[in-house]
């Protein structure tokens, strides 16, 4: 998605000069986008406060994603010589892929997190199971079978 975004923004970018007389015509749908990009820029606010907790925070980032893709497209379609509102739906976009970026990081560290504690528990069953080993052959008598063997 990201490098159709970048691909259309390319093409907006390249479709500027021919199309300067429609400024005029498209002066009046940039208030439109604009509402439209600070919108997004509220849902991204939201996002950044998500990133909190991790699972809802992905789901934000993925929808503010969407509503940035959307509102770049909008601005590709209406605006194609509005250059700033460009700027502005694609800044939104990389910021939304950071906030991803770092809600995959905090998953990627509480991933590592649980690894260690399977580590520790399992290297505490180990220790435990060695210290029974350990007690069972220094201390023979404590047979579980029946009487003692070991007294004579």
């Amino acid at each position: 998605m990201v490098v159709l975004a970048v691909a259309s923004a390319i093409l907006a970018l390249s479709l500027t000069v021919p199309t300067l007389s429609l400024a005029v015509l498209t002066l009046t749908l940039a208030v439109l986008t604009l509402a439209f990009a600070v919108l997004t820029l509220a849902i991204l606010a939201l996002t950044v406060l998500a990133l909190i907790i991790c699972v809802p925070a992905l789901a934000i980032c993925i929808l503010a994603l969407s509503l940035a893709i959307h509102t770049l497209a909008l601005a590709i379609h209406v605006f194609a010589v509005c250059t700033l509102a460009l700027a502005i739906a694609v800044t939104i976009l990389v910021v939304c892929i950071l906030a991803v970026a770092f809600c995959v990081l905090t998953v990627l560290i509480l991933a590592v997190a649980v690894h260690v504690f399977v580590v520790v528990f399992l290297t505490f069953i180990i220790v435990v199971v060695v210290l029974i080993i350990v007690a069972v052959h220094v201390h023979p008598c404590h047979c579980v079978c029946g009487p003692c063997s070991h007294n004579g």
